[in-house]
């Protein structure tokens, strides 16, 4: 089939990408943007709603006026009917699980006039199950960047090198605490900078320090050093309940660790357990056997491998995603009103699915 029999112009497209404005600093999405910038034209732009709690009206107007062909939405949501009424109805969402798990379906239903681009299985198979357009991709790094790993598991019990990022109290060191049991560690890097709101968390204590050789670190001066202090690790303590993507466990993978995580998305989209890391119940976390952790580390490393050539594959099939046509826009001469009475009619699917949802949730009570 060819690009125009599938409603995809085969000249470039103008595209307005607008992503939450943490990622202009962290880049940890910058490679979207990038891929659909190859062969169209990409406007960026930074969201402030994260922050204000209010919906960057300003924003959404200049985007709607823009004259775009398409919206590109990165963990960004605005209000469908506000998108609907200023005709912004080629819209591709992309979200990210962590942020979206929680949603519900009559949330969802309400943003049905949009596709929406997963990189978590998860909710792409709860939106196709609502009968909204999704299109799955999965992520990977490419391995060569970060080279092999400078870490040596010798033989023995008390060889191992451990990290872990404390980052937020929904995956404290208490926890990890319980993972290592009695495992010997020759080296435990301990990095602790806590994502803002999460200061009052519990360091371990001297005993903890001296029987698990822990070296504490407060920051690092680069990101190499950061990659740096990994790559001398055999283990890697993911340090969220839930991930977006993953790139610090992905990281991790690539450079052929193995990586402990909680059984959750999209951890447990990557990771099987005893295969190529180790899974975790985060409500009852018990001792993990890290016999085999430089097995596992080896099979994560070739994990990534396999998984970036199938990204770069992908990463056409992302564009062309991007770039369709939706029924809706296809028709140049369908009216704004047409497009307001299928987004009631979404609205009065959403109603119902919101009883259904409020009658599952007291059945589980």
């Amino acid at each position: 089939m060819s690009s125009e029999e599938n409603g995809v112009s085969p000249k470039g497209i103008r595209i307005a990408y607008v992503d939450h404005s943490y990622h202009q600093k962290t880049q940890s999405t910058a490679f979207v943007p990038e891929i659909l910038a190859r062969e169209n034209e990409v406007d960026c732009f930074w969201d402030e709603s994260w922050r204000t709690m209010e919906t960057d009206t300003d924003l959404l107007q200049k985007v709607a006026f823009g004259d775009y062909d398409v919206v590109v939405l990165f963990q960004v949501f605005w209000p469908p009917e506000t998108m609907l009424e200023f005709g912004l109805s080629n819209v591709v969402m992309i979200p990210m699980f962590d942020a979206v798990c929680r949603q519900r379906n009559h949330w969802w239903v309400s943003y049905s006039f949009c596709r929406i681009l997963n990189f978590s299985t998860t909710i792409h198979r709860k939106h196709t199950g609502l009968g909204i357009e999704s299109k799955i991709v999965q992520y990977f790094p490419e391995p060569s960047v970060y080279g092999a790993s400078d870490a040596t598991l010798s033989a023995g019990s008390g060889s191992l090198r451990g990290f872990f990022w404390q980052r937020t109290g929904k995956v404290p060191w208490s926890v990890i605490r319980k993972l290592i049991g009695e495992s010997e560690w020759e080296e435990f890097f301990l990095h602790w900078a806590p994502d803002p709101g999460h200061s009052n968390l519990r360091k371990p204590d001297e005993s903890e320090m001296e029987q698990l050789n822990i070296r504490l670190t407060e920051w690092f001066e680069t990101r190499d050093g950061y990659l740096d202090t990994v790559k001398n690790a055999d283990v890697y303590f993911a340090p969220r309940d839930f991930e977006g993507i993953g790139m610090g466990f992905l990281e991790a993978m690539a450079l052929g660790k193995c990586v402990v995580a909680p059984n959750t998305p999209t951890h447990n989209e990557y990771i099987v357990h005893g295969e190529n890391g180790l899974l975790y119940d985060l409500d009852n976390p018990e001792a993990l056997d890290f016999s085999k952790a430089r097995e596992l580390g080896e099979a994560a490393r070739e994990t990534c491998l396999a998984g970036w050539e199938t990204w770069k594959e992908q990463q056409s099939e992302l564009v062309e995603f991007v770039r369709k046509k939706t029924g809706e826009s296809q028709e140049e001469q369908m009216s704004r009103q047409i497009q307001m009475m299928r987004h009631e009619l979404a609205l009065s699917r959403a109603c119902l699915l919101y009883t259904s949802d409020a009658a599952d949730e007291e059945d589980s009570v």
